[in-house]
């Protein structure tokens, strides 16, 4: 049963990620908006789930600002994925027109004192928004970085790097 599952999930991942890599990534920003938002209705056990955990973290909202939270959280996921269905093809440049990476002065002064005497730097990062094309971006802008995060619960979808960046792609000159 969780095999067939899994399976259901990884053929729907691959056909909205080929759907969405084949629009532009703007249109694909809004028809995978729009399907987060169709999902936000008709998935009313997430709903639920999701508007329990926002009770839990944030006691002093209404029902109503917590729905719109989750809504927005929602739409913030099709953003994603709209993203992420266009990794692959992404350049260096691309990344760097639009994920702003540079550093407070504290901590790029920092960071080159380390790099000066060939030591590493481990960045804390929270897991907000596009955090993946944050750490793509960094390795396109500034260096190739690794980043640690949990497998995935569907193994299919993490046996075919679906959810995992492909590498970056040199810009042509």
């Amino acid at each position: 049963m969780k095999f067939a599952r899994h399976l259901l999930e990884y053929l729907a991942a691959r056909a909205v990620l080929t759907l969405l890599r084949l629009l532009p990534r703007s249109l694909a920003t809004g028809v995978a908006m729009a399907g987060s938002r169709f999902l936000f209705v008709w998935l009313p056990r997430l709903r639920r789930i999701g508007l329990r955990n926002l009770e839990l973290a944030f006691p002093q909202l209404s029902l109503a600002e917590r729905r719109q939270v989750l809504e927005q959280s929602f739409e913030n996921f099709g953003r994603i994925i709209a993203d992420f269905a266009h990794f692959r093809d992404a350049t260096p440049t691309d990344f760097a027109a639009r994920v702003e990476t540079s550093l407070p002065q504290a901590s790029e002064t920092r960071y080159r004192a380390a790099k000066a005497v060939g030591r590493g730097v481990i960045f804390v990062t929270p897991h907000l928004g596009n955090w993946e094309m944050l750490a793509l971006a960094m390795s396109a802008v500034r260096e190739p970085i690794a980043y640690l995060a949990r497998p995935l619960d569907n193994p299919l979808l993490e046996s075919l790097h679906l959810a995992r960046p492909q590498p970056l792609r040199q810009p042509s000159h």
